[in-house]
């Protein structure tokens, strides 16, 4: 009980399964505290069907690749009860890559996380240039070179045909821009090769249907962004 715990120096106990239930053992896992405060309620976890069981190790400060960015890989390493920083970017990128992909059964291999404080402050400006029209939403974006990738993430994207250098490789019928979608499934047709979708957080603006704003939705999930400027890469998923 609590006293016994407390006595004895600690403040939780962790009870491996395993155990002789006869000889008070546990059948399963178990994390136990004695004190209500020590225990937020966050989420309700709906289960049934195919999912991923795995959960990530702290992956440490991450591999520093110039210009302030540093680079973390995180990949599914068996469970843990950690809740840390590592964690919780994979598992949003995960839980965006496979919600929105709609169960179609691609198996996520891993995620990088960028921190990359320069393009972020472009974003943030961004944003209070934009004012009431500044309500982000997550992207994805396919490349078919995989080349391409690390330099997006390092040096944010750039629209082809405006930006100097930046040819337009798979056309501009519905206008010059960033071309993304809100779910996976049309960016990995473009990165079949690849095996990598970037996933961004983006500013609409003043969103229509047309090229006149500064995002538009030609159809589908599609949103294409009229400047840079509006989007921030924050994760590569691997599949």
């Amino acid at each position: 009980d609590r006293e016994k715990v407390r006595a004895a120096g600690f403040d939780s106990v962790y009870a491996k399964r395993g155990g002789s239930m006869s000889s008070g053992g546990v059948q399963f896992d178990e994390f136990i505290v004695y004190d209500m405060r020590q225990a937020l309620p966050r989420y309700i976890v709906h289960f049934g069907g195919a999912g991923s069981r795995g959960a990530i190790a702290r992956a440490g400060p991450g591999q520093s690749i110039g210009g302030g960015v540093r680079k973390h890989e995180l990949k599914p390493q068996g469970a843990t009860v950690s809740l840390t920083v590592e964690a919780m970017h994979y598992n949003q990128a995960y839980a965006q890559f496979t919600q929105m992909l709609g169960g179609q059964g691609h198996t996520v291999k891993a995620v990088e996380w960028y921190e990359n404080p320069s393009l972020e402050q472009r974003f943030n400006r961004c944003k209070s240039k934009l004012q009431q029209n500044d309500a982000e939403v997550w992207v994805f974006h396919g490349c078919p070179d995989a080349s391409v990738v690390p330099k997006i993430m390092t040096e944010g994207f750039k629209v082809a045909g405006v930006d100097d250098g930046v040819p337009i490789r798979n056309g501009a019928a519905y206008g010059n821009g960033v071309y993304t979608a809100t779910g996976p499934d049309t960016p990995m047709q473009y990165a079949n090769v690849a095996k990598c979708v970037i996933l961004a957080r983006a500013i609409k603006g003043r969103h229509g249907g047309t090229s006149s704003g500064d995002s538009w939705s030609p159809h589908g999930d599609w949103i294409i962004f009229k400047t840079k400027e509006q989007l921030l890469p924050v994760y590569v998923v691997r599949y």
